[in-house]
């Protein structure tokens, strides 16, 4: 029998609107996956139909071999049945309790008995640093204390299934960054499967083992951080996950294991690794990073060489960034302290005209507008680094 979170062409309308549209995905046991992307993409609704707090309107959803709901055959576990584990955005505290009694009231739900729940209420609140303060109420502590709360209950009952709801995004940088560490350390030990929901893309590449990205209630492209990182397949996945500078435009050449893509409206033209994506005159967007850009000629590589004048100069201490127009094309650039150093005491300023280079395998080709992006639902990859 499988353990995996199935979710076979899920739909949920709210009215006329598809919120979600479609979505097949599997999580495998022990695995921690992130729905990432922007406000109304569905990644919440989806969440939401996983935990029983809203119905589907088609699809399927099983944990473990077992249906959660199918609308089309009447099925549909409540959600105190479908022994989950949830940590939502606000909290969600009960405020005339302690935080002993908040960790504990589901296990008392439950009919644990007495002495099992003081033992594990005792071990979630040490998991999450709190055992000092079990007998304080819950609303008098910090933000992050009560998020750790949260936590220690939703992890009480030992679930199978823990969801996340953006529950760091009512936090400072500072409590994110502590937080985060402690969710997937937590995921770790106790070797549950985990779907947590976010908008932040640097927060879905430290905890996931795998994102996936939606858009419009559809599944954009599922994959390892670093894949998405580093090749995202289309426009949409290269500018959420901090792509600055992504130009269409068509393939000008072809040539031995790369080809050049001419961008839109300019004479511009950006050396691409691989393949082209069809024949002379086919569309081909690229996407570039800032950093990706550099003052000297790498060399014994493939690169494109860019005459641009200077729009703006902003220096930061240890980058300096520069929009550039090349030929009517807008570039966004970011050099680091290395290219600093080769500028001498003298910043490029608004109206200078600098030679760049873009070296061939920075260059990310994307799939045309209307291809959808390739999403996978296979066996999840190990945790990978960026490094």
């Amino acid at each position: 029998m499988s353990k995996d979170l199935v979710i076979d062409g899920l739909v949920k309308r709210f009215g006329d609107t598809a919120a979600v549209d479609g979505i097949d995905l599997r999580v495998r046991p022990g695995e921690f996956l992130t729905l990432l992307g922007p406000s109304g993409c569905g990644k919440t609704t989806t969440l939401r139909c996983i935990a029983g707090l809203e119905l589907p309107t088609a699809g399927e959803i099983s944990f473990n071999g077992r249906i959660f709901a199918a609308p089309e055959r009447a099925v549909f576990v409540p959600p105190d049945k479908r022994r989950i584990g949830m940590v939502f955005q606000s909290y969600a505290l009960w405020p005339h309790m302690t935080v002993r009694a908040n960790v504990g009231y589901p296990l008392k739900m439950a009919k644990v008995p007495r002495a099992e729940l003081r033992e594990r209420v005792h071990e979630m609140l040490g998991r999450v640093g709190l055992a000092n303060r079990a007998d304080e109420m819950a609303v008098s502590l910090s933000g992050g204390q009560q998020q750790r709360v949260a936590l220690a209950r939703a992890m009480a009952s030992r679930p199978e299934l823990l969801l996340f709801d953006e529950p760091l995004s009512n936090l400072d940088a500072k409590l994110r960054y502590q937080l985060r560490d402690e969710i997937r350390g937590l995921h770790d030990q106790l070797g549950t499967t985990s779907v947590y929901v976010t908008h932040d893309q640097e927060e879905a590449i430290a905890l996931s083992d795998r994102i996936v990205v939606m858009n419009a209630g559809r599944i954009e492209q599922i994959g390892p951080p670093r894949e998405l990182y580093s090749r995202p397949a289309s426009a949409f996945v290269a500018d959420f996950m901090g792509y600055q500078n992504i130009l269409p435009g068509v393939v000008a050449e072809v040539e031995a294991g790369q080809h050049v893509v001419r961008v839109d409206g300019s004479t511009l033209t950006v050396t691409v690794p691989g393949p082209p994506p069809g024949p002379a005159g086919a569309p081909a967007s690229v996407a570039f990073r800032a950093s990706a850009v550099r003052l000297d000629r790498p060399p014994n590589e493939p690169a494109t060489e860019i005459r641009a004048a200077v729009l703006r100069s902003t220096y930061l201490g240890r980058t300096l960034n520069l929009l550039v127009e090349a030929d009517g094309v807008t570039l966004r650039t970011q050099l680091d302290e290395g290219a600093l150093a080769q500028l001498g005491p003298e910043l490029p300023a608004p109206g200078d005209v600098v030679t760049v280079h873009l070296p061939a395998r920075l260059v990310v080709p994307l799939a045309p507008s209307g291809v959808p992006a390739l999403a996978g639902t296979g066996d999840a990859p190990a945790k990978t680094s960026l490094d």
